[in-house]
């Protein structure tokens, strides 16, 4: 009987109410500025390293190219018509940098003053580089450690220098 008693007041208890989540929203505008900002920011930065992607395409050229030479370079056999095609890639990357009539009419002293004034170091007038200039004619016969220093120094041009 004592439980009947109790009865009509259980009936009377209710759930307790939860409240609503918490939005994940931003509740100010400081917050929709600052995303906008950095929305806006990262499709610059995007864009940036896209054109300088697209700008830097023909050093990626140049590089594999050049990979391909290096490796021919180094077997006796293929050694002359590689490095004869050397100063011709070289020139090639120069004009996709410079313009034309800075870079085209460049020949021996100057064209090797021009690839050191472009790239830090003296590795083209007064290192292993200086043979470049006499390369195209094919009629030069270098060591094993002049190939190398000469393929040591355009790979790194191609690679570092600076329009």
């Amino acid at each position: 009987m004592l439980i009947l008693a109790f009865e009509p007041e259980l009936e009377a208890l209710r759930d307790i109410r939860m409240p609503e989540p918490v939005s994940r929203a931003p509740q100010t505008y400081g917050w929709w500025i600052l995303a906008v900002v950095v929305l806006v920011g990262a499709v610059l930065v995007v864009r940036a390293a896209r054109r300088h992607w697209r700008a830097q395409a023909y050093r990626r050229r140049a590089r594999a190219l050049h990979a391909e030479l290096a490796a021919r370079a180094l077997h006796a056999e293929t050694r002359a018509d590689a490095l004869a095609a050397l100063p011709g890639l070289l020139k090639r990357t120069a004009l996709q940098a410079w313009p034309r009539e800075e870079v085209a009419s460049l020949s021996d002293e100057a064209w090797l003053a021009f690839l050191d004034r472009t790239y830090p170091g003296q590795a083209f007038e007064r290192g292993p580089g200086r043979v470049l200039a006499t390369l195209a004619y094919g009629q030069i016969e270098l060591t094993d450690a002049d190939v190398k220093g000469v393929l040591a120094a355009t790979e790194a041009w191609i690679g570092g220098h600076r329009a």
